[in-house]
């Protein structure tokens, strides 16, 4: 344990001072201002996944995070809009390209154990990334946007007005929200 502890903790420091070091020289809002000048606003989280997706074909998941998520800061401050919005498709991407695409670990792992062709397990791999990465990032976003977060107020709404005390309050309330 103390050896895989050990390893993770080198990848994060190394990753996180390579984020820092792009950060600080200006570079995170260099690609950041790039991305929405190229993209807009409209498409911003297809240039995230793009984004990630490229960095996460060479570097392992930890590393990507911590390179990538200053970017995401800056994307999100600049555009005004949740970090949510762009730090689930980020993470998405992430995560299946470390998962599905080799030289990471476990398909490279995968592809040696069946004897399997890599440039054939990279192939395969990308061709189903792709609609995972679209169903994991901004099909959830929307699926979020526009489902859980009105089951969340309506919760919270409900969970408000079985507290009230006064109960003409509540009747009154409890007609403008019915449950």
């Amino acid at each position: 344990m103390g050896g895989q502890l050990g390893h993770l903790a080198i990848i994060f420091g190394f990753g996180s001072m390579l984020g820092k070091l792009v950060s600080d020289a200006g570079g995170g809002y260099r690609i950041a201002t790039t991305l929405i000048n190229k993209f807009g606003r409209r498409w911003i989280q297809v240039a995230v996944i793009l984004a990630s997706f490229i960095i996460g074909l060479a570097l392992f998941f930890e590393v990507g995070l911590v390179v990538v998520l200053p970017i995401i800061f800056i994307i999100a401050r600049e555009l005004d809009m949740p970090l949510m919005y762009l730090g689930i498709p980020m993470a998405a991407t992430l995560n299946v390209t470390h998962a599905f695409l080799p030289p990471h670990p476990a398909p490279t792992a995968i592809t040696d154990i069946l004897g399997a062709n890599l440039g054939h397990v990279l192939l395969l791999g990308i061709l189903a990334a792709i609609p995972t990465i679209i169903i994991a990032g901004p099909v959830y976003n929307w699926y979020y946007k526009k489902y859980i977060r009105v089951f969340i107020v309506k919760i919270l709404i409900f969970q408000f007005l079985a507290n009230i005390k006064n109960s003409s309050l509540k009747r009154r309330l409890s007609s403008v929200f019915p449950f």
